[in-house]
């Protein structure tokens, strides 16, 4: 996945910082040049009073490549963690920087040093390829239970749409909310710092629920096209309603609808979205996908 890199080293919001909560720092964009001749303890320190007073640190793996970085990365983890920085890892796995050709799987050195990331992360972004090369399932919610953590996980699907678990839910939204799935990544961040509640994600083994309303307005406000930042998104209510402008039949939070399904549902029943329901009921997976692996 190739990733959109940011100008400069925090995501503020349009609007004041207590309707959003603290910026977002992205690793890569902060650091700079850690060939520029400064120590990995002199960049330590540099990065460190910025990553401090942020709520998220988006890394992706190629922060892994470089040993400088690496040694930095590591260094502001163990300092930054314990006062309670989250960190989003946004897998953006780019072989040709690894040497790799086009198209190559990660080597097991490339997992084994994102296996740390991928455990201390609050939230985990990739697409269907990474989920599979990196967490041998495109389910997030398989992906989100294997990890100690139980970050929340988005995976953007073949389609250009994107499953996703977070705070106790499941759901699924249509590629045509996600015009740019950097945009909206960098826009939920920002969202979701100033409501970390629908995180569910206190601690280890942790089983917080998110409010489902609230989920909802903050995914399709992250996803909306014009200034969704600055712009209200509709309410959870109006898009139950099927209001008219609303973006109801684009999300789906299959959680709170199969909690209604009757038992008898067959399995290889798929409602879609334009039927009101999800792609799929909690025992398969649309035919679109590949089935998650186990």
């Amino acid at each position: 996945m190739t990733s959109t890199t940011t100008t400069s080293t925090t995501l503020q919001t349009q609007t004041s910082p207590a309707t959003f909560g603290p910026a977002v720092v992205d690793f890569a964009t902060a650091l700079g040049d850690p060939s520029a001749g400064r120590s990995a303890a002199a960049l330590t320190e540099a990065l460190l009073p910025q990553v401090s007073e942020a709520f998220w640190l988006r890394v992706s793996s190629n922060a892994l490549l470089e040993t400088t970085e690496n040694e930095v990365l590591s260094m502001v983890l163990e300092r930054a963690l314990p006062r309670g920085v989250s960190i989003a890892l946004d897998v953006d796995w780019s072989p040709e920087r690894w040497g790799l050709p086009v198209g190559a799987a990660p080597t097991a050195e490339v997992k084994r040093r994102l296996r740390p990331l991928a455990q201390a992360a609050q939230l985990i972004r990739c697409d269907a390829d990474e989920a599979e090369a990196f967490f041998a399932s495109t389910d997030p919610a398989l992906i989100q239970e294997r990890l100690a953590q139980r970050p929340a996980v988005l995976v953007q699907d073949r389609r250009g749409g994107l499953l996703w678990s977070v705070g106790g839910r499941r759901g699924w939204m249509e590629p045509a909310l996600l015009d740019d799935h950097d945009a909206f990544l960098a826009n939920l961040l920002v969202r979701l710092g100033s409501q970390p509640q629908l995180l569910g994600t206190a601690g280890a083994g942790i089983e917080a629920i998110a409010d489902p309303d609230a989920l909802a307005e903050q995914l399709l406000a992250a996803a909306a096209a014009d200034s969704p930042l600055a712009q209200g998104p509709p309410s959870a209510a109006s898009a139950r309603q099927g209001h008219p402008g609303s973006a109801r039949e684009g999300l789906c939070d299959e959680s709170r609808r199969t909690s209604f399904a009757p038992e008898s549902m067959p399995t290889h029943v798929h409602p879609t979205p334009s039927q009101g329901g999800c792609p799929w009921t909690s025992r398969s997976w649309p035919r679109t996908s590949p089935s998650p692996s186990t």
